[in-house]
Parts: C-alpha cells; sequence; structure tokens
C-alpha cells in the first residue's frame, strides 16, 4: 500500500498486458504504466485501504516457463471487508534471470465497482 511503483514494477515483465470486462490494454514501459499505477494507488488511498489481501486459489504450469493462475483479492480497511472479493487470471513467464514474474493481469471486478474504473484509466 506504499505506492511504490518500482516495487510494483519488479513483479511485472514488459510487455504487461491489463486486462478488465471493459478494456485490454498493453503496456510496453513502465512509464506507460504509472498513469493506471497511480489511480489504482489513489483509489485505494480515498477507499482506506490497509490490506490488499491475496489468496491463491489455482495455479498450474502451462510449460517449465509459464505459469497461470487465479487469486482472489479482498480490499480490507481497518479489518473489515469494504468490496466483495473478485477474481484475477494471473500469466506469470520465467524471465530471463529465472525470476517469476507476472506478464498478464485479468481482473473481473464487477462494473460497477470503484475499483474497476481506477483500472480502466
Amino acid at each position: 500500500m506504499s505506492g511504490d511503483l518500482s516495487a510494483f514494477a519488479d513483479a511485472i515483465t514488459f510487455p504487461y498486458e491489463l486486462e478488465t470486462s471493459n478494456s485490454k490494454r498493453l503496456y510496453h514501459a513502465l512509464d506507460e504504466f504509472e498513469e493506471v499505477f497511480q489511480a489504482v494507488h489513489e483509489h485505494l488511498k480515498q477507499m482506506r485501504v490497509t490490506i490488499l489481501a491475496r489468496h491463491c486459489v489455482a495455479a498450474a504450469f502451462r510449460n517449465p516457463d509459464e505459469i497461470v493462475a487465479t487469486h482472489e483479492t479482498r480490499l480490507i480497511s481497518d479489518g473489515l471487508l469494504i468490496e466483495d472479493p473478485f477474481p484475477t487470471l494471473s500469466i506469470l513467464v520465467r524471465t530471463e534471470s529465472g525470476a517469476w514474474k507476472v506478464r498478464t493481469s485479468s481482473y473481473y471486478v464487477p462494473d460497477d465497482s470503484l475499483y474497476h474504473s481506477a483500472l480502466d484509466r
């Protein structure tokens, strides 16, 4: 919840694909991604989110260098769940350095969720 773009960037690889029910965008560099990152961070601050908890539901190797995983996200403020949990499908790839990083995130957030509008910037 620190708003540290570079820390978040360490977990993803470019090109990075971000998908919601309304849009699908491909970011080729961190500077392209910064606007949506800042919008989501600002949204979480406005909602007073203190914990963004993710629980892995399922994960499987597609091949030795790619994992498909589903997790459920909960937005928590001072111990209280503030929106219904929502699922996200992620594709992780092994980079040349051997690190695992997220290449694709598909968020299944209800259209009326404020989180959804922040993701669709």
